[in-house]
């Protein structure tokens, strides 16, 4: 679970060697990079990023398989770091780390970046929404009228912003 202070897994096939012959053999990250970079600025308003992390993630890899949908989950995953924080609001990307979660197309008729929330897909499934990964960001905000602390915003991952939930390992 903490990819910073044990490395990534690995996977890779080896088709076709002959014993006593050189070969090479590649292998693929079976987690995913998500990078962020945020402006800390927007309409009068101030952001100071306090906490990012990553939230429903895989606990299970399935290494020789083209897709894979995580039925073993963790509440928490990655989280960025204090530094990796100062860096997020220094206006620098940084990144957290995922196994991959291929939950597929859950709203194939949403059109509406803000319907892509856990009712609409619990209307599919009951507990659907805690198998699809999400990125929590908690911020303080200042405007010229008021100032807020712990302001909370939560983001499905996936292929798009409306309906699909696939986070891809290697990517």
């Amino acid at each position: 679970e903490n990819f910073r202070n044990n490395g990534f897994p690995v996977a890779g096939s080896f088709l076709g060697h002959m014993k006593g012959s050189l070969a090479n053999f590649k292998v693929k990250r079976l987690v995913g990079q998500y990078s962020i970079q945020m402006k800390t600025t927007a309409n009068d308003a101030i952001y100071t990023i306090k906490d990012v992390r990553l939230y429903n993630c895989a606990k299970d890899i399935y290494p020789f398989c083209a897709t894979a949908r995580a039925t073993v989950m963790a509440s928490e995953g990655d989280r960025l770091t204090d530094e990796d924080i100062l860096a997020l609001n220094a206006g620098k990307t940084v990144h957290l780390y995922f196994i991959e979660n291929m939950q597929g197309v859950l709203l194939p008729d949403n059109k509406n970046k803000k319907k892509k929330i856990p009712s609409s897909i619990e209307l599919i499934e009951s507990g659907l929404a805690d198998r699809c990964t999400y990125i929590e960001i908690t911020a303080d905000i200042s405007t010229p009228a008021a100032s807020y602390r712990d302001g909370k915003y939560r983001f499905y991952l996936g292929q798009n912003e409306t309906t699909d939930f696939n986070i891809k390992r290697n990517t």
